[in-house]
């Protein structure tokens, strides 16, 4: 009986440690995503942020 409880618990174990690692791996995969998406957003800011200001630069040459 005692083998038998000792083989429930290491399998039990097995599976969290399964689980764990696939919630881990998920989170970076993620992660990963977001960070991509995050610098993709900077890009987008600066440009537009260049563009208004060259936008501003011009018509401030015009007057």
């Amino acid at each position: 009986m005692h083998r038998d409880l000792g083989g429930r618990i290491d399998n039990m174990h097995r599976g969290i440690t399964v689980r764990i690692d696939t919630v881990i791996h998920e989170s970076q995969q993620r992660m990963d995503r977001s960070d991509a998406q995050f610098r993709w957003l900077v890009a987008l800011l600066l440009s537009g942020f260049l563009g208004m200001f060259g936008l501003l630069a011009k018509s401030m040459a015009m007057l």
